[in-house]
């Protein structure tokens, strides 16, 4: 093999842009992104399974009722009868429980028979005997102290009496003159969203038994609504702090602010339709932090309108 002429032999060829000291840089440059494409694709690969065994591990399976009141594996001897409380729902707008009670004979129910009576409402009354459980009757009672204005905050408390006497009394369950038979008060609550605590207390010589309810919402819903009135306050002072950047000429002007900030709008509407629990526009969540977020949206929206129809195509940079 001959050299060229005009090349000595030996002679180190000098490397041009984009010849091969170019590709051999382009390509270690390639081994490396592809190495940070395949760590970032593994990261999302990790975090997606960590989420899905979070959830999993959240997901109720066939979980039990969250009791009140009495234990079932704990009955009197003593008690005449045993009443058990479900509740079904709350609605906190309209200040309602809806529950299913029913009795059923305890120890020392009397041979001929009982009468139960849940409320002092003229409610018709459970009629138990010795084996013979009452049947299943649909109770709707209303909250004594509680409002959902205070949402995500509100608390409730209602008050009922139970009262049992013997069949053959002339005298109605709770009536003057009465005295309860013995009874216990099993609760169990299956209501979404509430938590529902009781206590019922009495002897067995009073007239009734008072049976205390107190009904407030789970805490991650509590969480999650205290986040929204965050969320919507941080949404409400970017878009300020945008429309002081953009009034005192700190940013250039553009148009499609004025479609973000239009869009904005009706955005945290639909954002706070979904308040856990549905409730009513006018709670406490409004005041704190929905209205106030609307109010200066609509303000910064104004704000640009006037700039836009104020100053000139050359002050605008149109």
């Amino acid at each position: 093999y001959a050299a060229p002429m005009d090349e000595a032999p030996g002679a180190e060829a000098t490397p041009t842009p984009g010849g091969s000291s170019g590709g051999s840089s382009g390509g270690s440059s390639g081994p490396r992104a592809g190495r940070g494409r395949r760590l970032i694709l593994a990261g999302a690969v990790i975090v997606l399974l960590l989420v899905g065994v979070v959830v999993a591990l959240r997901v109720p399976n066939s979980k039990p009722a969250a009791g009140f009141g009495a234990d079932a594996e704990d009955i009197d001897p003593q008690t005449a009868v045993v009443v058990y409380l479900r509740i079904d729902s709350f609605d906190a707008a309209k200040g309602t429980l809806a529950a299913r009670v029913r009795a059923v004979a305890g120890p020392a129910l009397p041979a001929q028979g009982a009468r139960v009576a849940v409320g002092d409402g003229g409610r018709p009354e459970l009629k138990v005997g010795p084996g013979a459980p009452s049947t299943e009757q649909t109770l709707v009672l209303d909250v004594d102290r509680g409002t959902v204005s205070s949402y995500p905050f509100d608390q409730y408390d209602l008050e009922e009496v139970v009262a049992a006497v013997s069949t053959d009394s002339s005298i109605p369950p709770g009536g003057d003159g009465s005295r309860t038979l013995p009874l216990q008060v099993i609760g169990a609550s299956t209501a979404a969203g509430f938590s529902v605590t009781g206590t019922a207390g009495g002897a067995a010589n009073d007239t009734v038994v008072d049976l205390e309810l107190a009904v407030e919402r789970v805490r991650p819903q509590v969480v999650w609504a205290t986040g929204m009135m965050a969320i919507d306050w941080a949404l409400a002072v970017a878009v300020v702090a945008v429309a002081l950047a953009l009034v005192l000429r700190e940013r250039p002007w553009e148009t499609r602010h004025l479609a973000w900030l239009g869009s904005m709008i009706f955005a945290l509407a639909a954002f706070r339709n979904t308040a856990p629990g549905n409730p009513p526009i006018g709670v406490f969540l409004d005041f704190a932090a929905f209205f106030w977020a609307e109010a200066l949206v609509v303000a910064s929206l104004l704000a640009l309108v006037v700039v836009y129809l104020l100053r000139s195509r050359a002050d605008l940079d149109l």
